[in-house]
């Protein structure tokens, strides 16, 4: 069954194979630009896709199940999710967007077993940066960008955080 993160507008995109993964971390992108990422996402001729997207100021959406391959990062894609943020590498992430990619990577370790852990090491559970997979993640050397990959650790602290708060049952 397809895994919707809590609180993130699904938008599926056709930009997927549909091959089922067990994700074992989450890969930090950054956008270069403004506005949801649906319609390109949506769009063949792209040829590529993120499981997840965060604006500046609050919006969440998915465009792939978190257990299904995106196109975000090649030879990753079979063991990462991918969340795309809105801005530009020269920009630090807003307030906004740690919580949410927060929210969404705790998810992640309660559904799938993610290390609350920072890694730079492509096939390690945890938060990676696109640039740490290097020629076989599509050489992207600047993405996130140093401004945005100086919040992982504050990432992963929320997390936790998020983690050990008790859940309410519906």
């Amino acid at each position: 069954m397809a895994h919707l993160v809590p609180g993130f507008t699904f938008r599926p995109v056709r930009n997927t194979d549909g091959d089922a993964i067990r994700p074992i971390g989450l890969v930090l992108h950054v956008q270069q630009g403004y506005g949801g990422l649906s319609g390109w996402f949506d769009n063949p001729v792209s040829r590529v896709s993120s499981t997840l997207w965060v604006g500046r100021t609050g919006q969440r959406e998915q465009y792939v199940p978190s257990d299904v391959r995106a196109w975000a990062q090649a030879a990753g894609n079979a063991d990462y999710d991918s969340i795309e943020t809105e801005g530009f590498d020269t920009e630090a992430l807003t307030d906004q967007q740690i919580e949410n990619i927060a929210q969404a990577y705790a998810d992640g370790v309660r559904t799938f077993g993610w290390a609350l852990a920072v890694t730079h090491t492509p096939g390690d559970s945890g938060l990676i940066m696109h640039s740490d997979g290097g020629a076989a993640w599509g050489n992207h050397l600047g993405c996130p960008g140093t401004l945005r990959a100086a919040a992982a650790a504050q990432i992963i602290a929320r997390a936790a955080e998020i983690v050990r708060e008790p859940r309410l049952l519906a």
